[in-house]
Protein backbone atom coordinates (compact mmCIF):
# COMPACT_ATOMS: atom_id res chain seq x y z
CA UNK A 1 0.00 0.00 0.00
CA UNK A 2 2.89 2.40 0.97
CA UNK A 3 4.43 1.98 -2.50
CA UNK A 4 1.13 2.50 -4.58
CA UNK A 5 1.38 6.01 -2.31
CA UNK A 6 4.33 6.67 -3.28
CA UNK A 7 4.18 5.99 -7.51
CA UNK A 8 0.73 8.23 -6.38
CA UNK A 9 2.80 11.04 -5.41
CA UNK A 10 3.73 12.15 -8.82
CA UNK A 11 3.19 16.39 -8.86
CA UNK A 12 5.23 18.59 -7.15
CA UNK A 13 4.60 20.15 -4.07
CA UNK A 14 2.48 23.23 -3.71
CA UNK A 15 3.45 26.73 -2.49
CA UNK A 16 1.77 26.04 0.13
CA UNK A 17 2.64 22.05 1.17
CA UNK A 18 6.40 23.80 1.24
CA UNK A 19 5.63 26.49 3.20
CA UNK A 20 3.97 24.44 5.80
CA UNK A 21 7.27 21.63 5.92
CA UNK A 22 9.66 25.17 5.94
CA UNK A 23 7.27 26.04 9.19
CA UNK A 24 8.58 22.14 10.35
CA UNK A 25 12.11 23.01 9.73
CA UNK A 26 11.59 20.56 7.04
CA UNK A 27 14.54 22.32 4.49
CA UNK A 28 17.20 21.29 2.51
CA UNK A 29 20.41 21.90 4.38
CA UNK A 30 23.67 20.23 5.15
CA UNK A 31 25.75 20.69 7.98
CA UNK A 32 28.50 19.34 5.92
CA UNK A 33 28.50 21.93 3.92
CA UNK A 34 28.26 24.81 6.34
CA UNK A 35 31.10 23.45 8.64
CA UNK A 36 33.55 23.15 5.36
CA UNK A 37 32.63 26.84 3.88
CA UNK A 38 33.49 27.89 7.32
CA UNK A 39 37.20 25.88 7.72
CA UNK A 40 37.77 27.47 4.13
CA UNK A 41 36.50 31.26 5.92
CA UNK A 42 38.94 30.30 8.78
CA UNK A 43 41.65 29.52 6.34
CA UNK A 44 41.30 32.12 4.09
CA UNK A 45 41.24 34.59 7.14
CA UNK A 46 44.53 33.38 9.00
CA UNK A 47 46.06 32.92 5.61
CA UNK A 48 45.56 36.82 5.61
CA UNK A 49 46.72 37.76 8.78
CA UNK A 50 48.91 35.15 10.03
CA UNK A 51 51.94 37.12 8.56
CA UNK A 52 51.05 40.34 10.77
CA UNK A 53 49.73 37.88 13.96
CA UNK A 54 53.27 36.41 13.36
CA UNK A 55 55.01 39.65 13.04
CA UNK A 56 53.38 41.08 16.22
CA UNK A 57 54.49 37.97 18.20
CA UNK A 58 58.13 37.60 17.24
CA UNK A 59 58.25 41.69 17.85
CA UNK A 60 56.54 40.72 21.47
CA UNK A 61 58.93 38.15 22.05
CA UNK A 62 62.18 40.03 21.14
CA UNK A 63 61.27 43.40 23.12
CA UNK A 64 60.79 40.42 26.14
CA UNK A 65 64.03 39.15 25.48
CA UNK A 66 65.74 42.27 25.61
CA UNK A 67 63.80 43.91 28.42
CA UNK A 68 63.76 40.75 30.37
CA UNK A 69 67.32 40.45 32.09
CA UNK A 70 66.26 44.42 33.08
CA UNK A 71 63.72 43.16 35.30
CA UNK A 72 63.26 41.24 37.94
CA UNK A 73 61.20 37.92 37.16
CA UNK A 74 57.93 37.61 39.14
CA UNK A 75 54.75 37.15 39.18
CA UNK A 76 54.10 40.35 38.15
CA UNK A 77 56.15 40.60 34.91
CA UNK A 78 55.23 37.05 34.25
CA UNK A 79 51.47 38.88 34.24
CA UNK A 80 52.63 41.77 32.41
CA UNK A 81 54.37 39.66 29.66
CA UNK A 82 50.84 37.60 29.08
CA UNK A 83 48.49 40.47 28.62
CA UNK A 84 50.86 42.00 26.34
CA UNK A 85 50.82 38.08 24.48
CA UNK A 86 47.38 38.20 24.58
CA UNK A 87 46.43 41.97 23.40
CA UNK A 88 49.01 41.21 20.40
CA UNK A 89 47.17 38.08 19.37
CA UNK A 90 43.61 39.02 20.14
CA UNK A 91 42.56 40.98 17.16
CA UNK A 92 44.00 38.62 15.18
CA UNK A 93 42.09 35.66 16.73
CA UNK A 94 38.57 38.15 16.74
CA UNK A 95 39.06 38.25 13.12
CA UNK A 96 39.31 34.80 12.55
CA UNK A 97 36.04 33.71 15.01
CA UNK A 98 33.93 36.48 13.52
CA UNK A 99 35.53 34.88 9.97
CA UNK A 100 34.08 31.62 10.89
CA UNK A 101 30.79 32.71 12.69
CA UNK A 102 29.82 35.21 9.25
CA UNK A 103 30.60 32.56 6.85
CA UNK A 104 28.34 30.29 9.44
CA UNK A 105 24.96 32.21 9.25
CA UNK A 106 25.81 33.14 5.77
CA UNK A 107 26.01 29.81 4.94
CA UNK A 108 22.91 29.09 6.57
CA UNK A 109 21.15 31.96 5.45
CA UNK A 110 22.44 30.60 1.57
CA UNK A 111 20.73 27.04 2.25
CA UNK A 112 17.28 27.53 3.86
CA UNK A 113 17.16 31.47 3.41
CA UNK A 114 15.59 33.73 6.48
CA UNK A 115 13.86 30.96 9.00
CA UNK A 116 13.22 31.89 12.76
CA UNK A 117 10.47 29.65 13.68
CA UNK A 118 9.91 29.67 17.88
CA UNK A 119 8.01 26.39 17.69
CA UNK A 120 11.10 24.64 17.35
CA UNK A 121 12.64 25.89 20.18
CA UNK A 122 9.73 24.61 22.30
CA UNK A 123 10.64 21.80 24.56
CA UNK A 124 8.60 18.51 23.21
CA UNK A 125 8.94 15.13 25.05
CA UNK A 126 10.01 13.60 22.15
CA UNK A 127 13.16 15.66 22.15
CA UNK A 128 14.70 14.49 25.28
CA UNK A 129 13.00 10.82 25.20
CA UNK A 130 15.92 8.50 25.33
CA UNK A 131 14.37 5.80 23.66
CA UNK A 132 13.33 7.82 20.76
CA UNK A 133 16.76 8.80 20.43
CA UNK A 134 18.21 5.05 20.90
CA UNK A 135 15.81 4.51 17.93
CA UNK A 136 17.28 7.28 15.42
CA UNK A 137 20.80 6.10 16.22
CA UNK A 138 19.84 2.28 15.46
CA UNK A 139 17.57 3.21 12.49
CA UNK A 140 18.35 2.45 8.85
CA UNK A 141 18.90 6.31 8.72
CA UNK A 142 21.39 6.37 11.82
CA UNK A 143 23.09 3.44 10.17
CA UNK A 144 23.05 5.69 7.18
CA UNK A 145 24.92 8.84 8.77
CA UNK A 146 27.19 6.60 10.63
CA UNK A 147 28.51 5.12 7.69
CA UNK A 148 28.62 8.77 5.82
CA UNK A 149 30.71 9.75 8.86
CA UNK A 150 33.23 7.24 8.54
CA UNK A 151 33.21 7.89 4.80
CA UNK A 152 34.19 11.61 5.37
CA UNK A 153 36.80 10.45 8.09
CA UNK A 154 38.36 8.01 5.42
CA UNK A 155 38.40 10.43 2.74
CA UNK A 156 40.23 13.04 4.87
CA UNK A 157 42.24 10.63 6.30
CA UNK A 158 43.51 9.60 2.62
CA UNK A 159 44.31 13.40 2.08
CA UNK A 160 46.51 13.47 5.00
CA UNK A 161 48.74 10.43 3.91
CA UNK A 162 48.74 10.88 0.75
CA UNK A 163 49.90 14.51 1.92
CA UNK A 164 52.27 13.08 4.25
CA UNK A 165 54.10 10.95 1.76
CA UNK A 166 54.81 13.56 -0.74
CA UNK A 167 56.26 16.50 1.71
CA UNK A 168 57.35 14.01 4.42
CA UNK A 169 60.78 14.19 2.96
CA UNK A 170 61.32 17.65 3.10
CA UNK A 171 60.77 17.54 7.24
CA UNK A 172 64.67 16.59 7.43
CA UNK A 173 65.28 19.74 5.96
CA UNK A 174 63.69 22.15 8.73
CA UNK A 175 66.78 20.99 11.02
CA UNK A 176 68.96 23.35 8.91
CA UNK A 177 66.28 26.32 8.81
CA UNK A 178 67.39 29.36 11.29
CA UNK A 179 64.42 29.66 14.27
CA UNK A 180 63.05 32.57 12.64
CA UNK A 181 61.94 30.50 9.19
CA UNK A 182 60.77 27.31 11.14
CA UNK A 183 57.61 28.46 11.85
CA UNK A 184 56.55 30.55 8.92
CA UNK A 185 57.20 27.04 7.10
CA UNK A 186 55.82 24.92 9.01
CA UNK A 187 52.75 26.73 8.69
CA UNK A 188 52.85 26.77 4.67
CA UNK A 189 52.85 23.36 4.95
CA UNK A 190 50.00 23.07 7.46
CA UNK A 191 48.21 25.18 5.15
CA UNK A 192 47.93 23.43 2.04
CA UNK A 193 47.21 20.04 4.19
CA UNK A 194 43.96 22.06 5.19
CA UNK A 195 43.50 23.68 2.01
CA UNK A 196 43.53 20.47 1.06
CA UNK A 197 40.96 18.68 3.44
CA UNK A 198 38.65 21.62 3.10
CA UNK A 199 38.53 21.17 -0.38
CA UNK A 200 37.12 17.07 0.19
CA UNK A 201 35.17 18.38 2.25
CA UNK A 202 33.07 20.68 0.48
CA UNK A 203 32.61 18.32 -2.58
CA UNK A 204 31.43 16.14 0.16
CA UNK A 205 29.23 19.33 1.25
CA UNK A 206 27.81 19.67 -1.66
CA UNK A 207 26.92 16.14 -2.45
CA UNK A 208 25.59 15.73 0.84
CA UNK A 209 23.05 19.11 0.19
CA UNK A 210 22.27 17.68 -3.18
CA UNK A 211 21.24 14.32 -1.90
CA UNK A 212 19.18 16.12 1.38
CA UNK A 213 17.11 18.33 -1.64
CA UNK A 214 16.64 15.12 -3.18
CA UNK A 215 15.21 13.55 -0.46
CA UNK A 216 13.38 16.31 0.44
CA UNK A 217 11.70 16.80 -2.78
CA UNK A 218 10.29 13.02 -2.81
CA UNK A 219 8.74 13.29 0.82
CA UNK A 220 7.09 16.69 -0.54
CA UNK A 221 5.61 15.06 -3.29
CA UNK A 222 1.59 15.45 -4.01
CA UNK A 223 -0.77 12.62 -5.79
CA UNK A 224 -3.56 14.89 -7.85
CA UNK A 225 -6.02 14.19 -5.27
CA UNK A 226 -4.12 15.62 -2.38
CA UNK A 227 -3.85 18.85 -4.67
CA UNK A 228 -7.48 18.46 -4.90
CA UNK A 229 -7.94 18.26 -1.02
CA UNK A 230 -5.63 21.60 -0.47
CA UNK A 231 -7.29 23.25 -3.31
CA UNK A 232 -10.61 22.71 -1.38
CA UNK A 233 -9.03 23.75 1.77
CA UNK A 234 -7.85 26.87 0.65
CA UNK A 235 -11.02 27.84 -1.79
CA UNK A 236 -13.27 26.32 -0.52
CA UNK A 237 -15.62 23.19 -1.16
CA UNK A 238 -17.80 24.20 -4.26
CA UNK A 239 -20.64 22.60 -2.98
CA UNK A 240 -20.20 24.14 -0.14
CA UNK A 241 -20.16 27.50 -1.54
CA UNK A 242 -22.53 27.17 -3.86
CA UNK A 243 -25.17 26.01 -0.97
CA UNK A 244 -23.61 29.71 0.76
CA UNK A 245 -24.53 31.47 -2.20
CA UNK A 246 -28.34 29.66 -2.31
CA UNK A 247 -29.27 30.98 1.41
CA UNK A 248 -27.52 34.49 0.73
CA UNK A 249 -29.40 35.05 -2.21
CA UNK A 250 -32.70 33.24 -0.36
CA UNK A 251 -32.26 35.64 2.26
CA UNK A 252 -32.00 38.90 -0.11
CA UNK A 253 -35.34 37.45 -1.55
CA UNK A 254 -36.77 37.24 1.77
CA UNK A 255 -35.94 40.24 2.46
CA UNK A 256 -37.10 41.90 -0.71
CA UNK A 257 -40.61 40.23 -0.10
CA UNK A 258 -40.45 41.97 3.29
CA UNK A 259 -40.22 45.25 1.66
CA UNK A 260 -43.11 44.93 -1.31
CA UNK A 261 -45.89 46.34 1.04
CA UNK A 262 -44.28 49.50 0.95
CA UNK A 263 -44.23 49.92 -2.77
CA UNK A 264 -45.67 52.45 -4.63
CA UNK A 265 -46.29 50.73 -7.68
CA UNK A 266 -45.32 47.29 -9.13
CA UNK A 267 -43.59 47.83 -12.85
CA UNK A 268 -44.02 44.27 -14.91
CA UNK A 269 -43.40 42.30 -18.20
CA UNK A 270 -46.13 41.07 -17.50
CA UNK A 271 -45.44 37.36 -16.16
CA UNK A 272 -41.58 37.36 -16.74
CA UNK A 273 -40.47 40.29 -14.61
CA UNK A 274 -41.66 42.44 -12.10
CA UNK A 275 -40.15 45.93 -10.47
CA UNK A 276 -41.72 47.32 -7.23
CA UNK A 277 -40.88 50.80 -6.71
CA UNK A 278 -40.81 53.08 -3.98
CA UNK A 279 -41.82 56.88 -4.49
CA UNK A 280 -42.82 59.76 -1.69
CA UNK A 281 -43.60 63.07 -3.42
CA UNK A 282 -42.57 64.93 -0.02
CA UNK A 283 -39.34 63.86 0.01
CA UNK A 284 -38.48 64.18 -2.92
CA UNK A 285 -35.44 62.49 -4.62
CA UNK A 286 -36.38 59.81 -7.39
CA UNK A 287 -38.19 56.76 -6.79
CA UNK A 288 -35.97 53.41 -5.30
CA UNK A 289 -35.89 50.04 -6.14
CA UNK A 290 -37.48 47.57 -2.83
CA UNK A 291 -37.81 44.68 -5.41
CA UNK A 292 -37.38 42.84 -8.46
CA UNK A 293 -37.31 39.06 -9.86
CA UNK A 294 -37.72 36.73 -12.44
CA UNK A 295 -40.09 33.97 -13.11
CA UNK A 296 -41.40 33.01 -9.41
CA UNK A 297 -40.12 35.91 -7.64
CA UNK A 298 -41.92 37.89 -10.28
CA UNK A 299 -45.22 36.05 -9.11
CA UNK A 300 -44.69 36.34 -5.75
CA UNK A 301 -44.15 40.05 -5.89
CA UNK A 302 -47.36 40.64 -7.52
CA UNK A 303 -48.98 38.70 -5.29
CA UNK A 304 -47.92 40.56 -2.45
CA UNK A 305 -48.72 43.83 -4.50
CA UNK A 306 -52.10 42.73 -4.89
CA UNK A 307 -52.62 41.45 -1.10
CA UNK A 308 -52.09 44.86 -0.17
CA UNK A 309 -53.92 47.19 -3.27
CA UNK A 310 -50.39 48.15 -4.56
CA UNK A 311 -50.94 48.87 -8.78
CA UNK A 312 -49.41 46.87 -10.77
CA UNK A 313 -48.57 48.49 -13.90
CA UNK A 314 -47.69 46.27 -17.70
CA UNK A 315 -44.63 47.87 -19.46
CA UNK A 316 -42.78 45.20 -20.47
CA UNK A 317 -40.21 47.50 -22.32
CA UNK A 318 -39.49 49.44 -19.29
CA UNK A 319 -39.46 46.01 -16.96
CA UNK A 320 -37.04 44.57 -18.89
CA UNK A 321 -34.61 47.56 -18.46
CA UNK A 322 -35.50 48.38 -15.11
CA UNK A 323 -34.43 44.63 -14.08
CA UNK A 324 -31.10 44.64 -15.94
CA UNK A 325 -30.43 48.17 -15.26
CA UNK A 326 -31.64 48.99 -11.42
CA UNK A 327 -30.50 48.20 -8.28
CA UNK A 328 -32.34 47.02 -4.89
CA UNK A 329 -32.10 49.63 -2.65
CA UNK A 330 -31.00 52.36 -4.46
CA UNK A 331 -32.29 54.78 -6.88
CA UNK A 332 -33.70 54.00 -10.68
CA UNK A 333 -31.26 55.34 -13.35
CA UNK A 334 -31.90 58.96 -14.50
CA UNK A 335 -32.91 57.54 -18.19
CA UNK A 336 -35.68 56.11 -16.59
CA UNK A 337 -36.64 59.55 -14.44
CA UNK A 338 -39.41 60.53 -17.32
CA UNK A 339 -40.90 56.87 -17.91
CA UNK A 340 -41.23 56.03 -14.07
CA UNK A 341 -42.49 59.88 -13.70
CA UNK A 342 -45.04 59.09 -16.42
CA UNK A 343 -46.37 56.23 -14.41
CA UNK A 344 -46.95 57.58 -11.35
CA UNK A 345 -48.98 60.20 -11.92
CA UNK A 346 -51.19 58.01 -14.09
CA UNK A 347 -51.62 56.48 -10.47
CA UNK A 348 -52.03 59.65 -8.84
CA UNK A 349 -54.74 60.75 -11.20
CA UNK A 350 -56.34 57.19 -10.34
CA UNK A 351 -56.61 57.91 -6.90
CA UNK A 352 -57.41 61.81 -7.14
CA UNK A 353 -60.94 63.32 -8.03
CA UNK A 354 -61.30 65.48 -9.43
CA UNK A 355 -58.70 64.59 -12.04
CA UNK A 356 -57.93 68.66 -12.46
CA UNK A 357 -57.20 68.96 -8.57
CA UNK A 358 -54.26 65.96 -9.19
CA UNK A 359 -50.93 66.94 -7.20
CA UNK A 360 -48.09 67.98 -9.72
CA UNK A 361 -45.52 66.92 -7.76
CA UNK A 362 -44.36 63.51 -9.71
CA UNK A 363 -43.84 65.34 -12.25
CA UNK A 364 -40.98 67.59 -11.03
CA UNK A 365 -38.81 64.22 -10.92
CA UNK A 366 -35.86 64.50 -12.76
CA UNK A 367 -36.29 64.40 -15.88
CA UNK A 368 -32.55 64.17 -17.61
CA UNK A 369 -33.54 60.35 -19.54
CA UNK A 370 -35.00 58.68 -22.60
CA UNK A 371 -38.26 56.82 -21.47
Amino acid sequence: MAEENEQERTESATPHKREEARKEGRVAKSQDLATALSLSGVLAALSAIAPHLGASLRDLIAVSIRELPHHELSAGALQVLLVQGVLATALGLAAIVGTAMLVGVATGFLQVGWMFNFDLLALKPERINPMTGLGRLFSLEGLGNFLVGCAKMLAVTAIAFLWFRAQGHSFPEYSNLRAEEILPAAGAQLSSLAWRAAMVLLVIGAVDYLFNWWKLEKSLRMSRQEIKEEHKSQEGDPHIKQRVRAIQRANATRRMMQDVPKATVVITNPTHVAVALYYDPMLGGAPVVLAKGKELVAQRIKAIAREHDIPVIEEPPLARALLKLADVGREIPADFYRAVAQILAFIMRKKTKPVAQAPMSVLALPAGGKA
